[in-house]
C-alpha cells in the first residue's frame, strides 16, 4: 500500500489564492481545515459547504461553486474518503474554466494536484502521472505571469508546489502495489527558509535508497509499531544538518529522524523544525534537549519512531530525498 502524508503548506487551504476564494469559504482557512477536529466537526463542515454550493449554483456563480466543491473534496480526502473526494473534483474542475485570469489557472493547478494525490493514494499511477503533469504545466504558465508582475510570494508557493509534485512523480515507480511504504514530508532548513521534499519510509524498517545510496531504516523502541498508518496519524521526517554535528556525541550527523504526530493534520514547517533540539546516541537513544519545546502533540514523550542512516563507507550522511 502507498500512504501519502501531505505537508500543511501544500494542502488546499494553504495553496489557494485568497483573492479567488468566495468570502464564505475563507474562514475555513482558520477553521475546520486548519485545526485538529473530530468526525462530527468534519461532517458539519461538509454540510455547511454543501449549503454554500447550492446557493452559489442557484446564483449562477459557477466559479464560487467550484471553490466550495474543492474544499469539500479536501475535507473528504482528510477523512480517507477517496472516491467521494474524486467525485467532488469531477464536479469542480469544469467550472474552474469560467475565469481566464492567471490566478484562476493556478487554482485549477491546485485542484489537479489534489486529484493527482488521490489517484496516487489509490495506485491509479497512470492517471496520477497525467494529472500531476497537467498541474505542473499550469504552474509554469502562472509563474511566467507572476515573474512579470513581480509577485514574489506567489512565486515561492508555486515553485514549492512544483518541486513537491516533481518529488512525488519520482517516488511513484518506487512504491509499486503490494509494497507497504509511507511517503512523508522531509522538512529541511535552508538559507533562512525551508524546503519540503517527499521521502519514502518503509513501514516495517529495512533498507531504502536515498540519493542513489543504500541506507538503513532502524526502528526505535516498541512504539515503532505505530508506523501502521491511520487517518488520525501524521508522519514526517527531519534531517540533521552538517552544522549540527557538535550536538551528536556519536559523530554521525545527517541522519533522518521519522516522527509521528497525533491528529490528522500535519505541523507547519516552522513547528516541525522547532523539534530539532535533540541528541541521538550511538545506541539509537533519542534525548530531547528541551522537553518543553517538544510538545507538538507527537506523543508524550515525543514519539521518535525511527532514524535512517547511511551504510556506505565513503559518505556518512544522508543528504535527503529526491531533488
Amino acid at each position: 500500500m502507498r500512504y501519502l502524508f501531505t505537508p500543511k503548506e501544500l494542502t488546499v487551504p494553504a495553496l489557494l489564492t485568497l483573492d479567488t476564494l468566495a468570502e464564505e469559504a475563507r474562514r475555513y482557512l482558520e477553521g475546520p481545515l486548519a485545526e485538529r477536529i473530530d468526525r462530527a466537526q468534519f461532517d458539519a463542515a461538509l454540510e455547511e459547504l454543501e449549503a454554500l454550493q447550492k446557493v452559489a449554483w442557484e446564483q449562477r456563480a459557477r466559479y464560487t461553486f467550484a471553490i466550495h466543491t474543492l474544499y469539500r473534496a479536501e475535507i473528504l480526502r482528510r477523512q480517507c474518503r477517496w472516491e467521494e473526494a474524486l467525485k467532488e473534483l469531477e464536479r469542480a474542475l469544469p467550472w474552474l474554466d469560467t475565469r481566464v485570469d492567471t490566478d484562476a489557472r493556478y487554482d485549477e493547478a491546485v485542484a489537479l494536484y489534489l486529484e493527482g494525490m488521490l489517484h496516487c493514494r489509490l495506485h491509479a499511477d497512470q492517471a496520477a502521472r497525467e494529472t500531476f503533469i497537467r498541474a505542473q504545466a499550469l504552474l509554469r504558465h502562472s509563474e511566467e505571469d507572476w515573474l512579470y508582475r513581480l509577485e514574489e510570494a506567489k512565486l515561492v508557493v508555486g515553485r514549492r508546489l512544483y518541486r513537491w509534485i516533481e518529488g512525488l512523480l519520482h517516488l511513484q515507480p518506487l512504491t509499486p502495489p503490494l509494497t507497504r511504504r509511507l511517503i512523508v514530508p522531509l522538512y529541511i532548513a535552508a538559507h533562512r527558509t525551508y524546503e519540503i521534499e517527499p521521502v519514502i519510509i518503509p513501514a516495517e524498517g529495512g533498507e531504502i535508497a536515498l540519493d542513489d545510496r543504500t541506507c538503513r531504516c532502524r526502528l526505535l523502541e516498541a512504539r515503532a509499531s505505530s508506523l501502521t498508518p491511520f487517518c488520525d496519524r501524521f508522519y514526517f521526517a527531519l534531517r540533521l544538518q552538517e552544522a549540527e554535528a557538535p550536538h551528536l556525541p556519536d559523530g554521525r550527523p545527517g541522519d533522518l529522524v521519522v516522527m509521528m504526530r497525533e491528529g490528522p493534520l500535519p505541523p507547519t514547517a516552522e513547528e516541525a523544525l522547532a523539534l530539532r533540539s535533540f541528541r541521538r546516541y550511538a545506541d539509537g537513544r533519542i534525548v530531547w534537549e528541551d522537553e518543553e519545546q517538544a510538545v507538538l502533540k507527537v506523543g508524550s514523550p515525543p514519539c521518535m519512531l525511527c532514524h535512517i542512516e547511511a551504510t556506505s563507507s565513503d559518505r556518512g550522511t544522508v543528504q535527503g530525498g529526491p531533488k
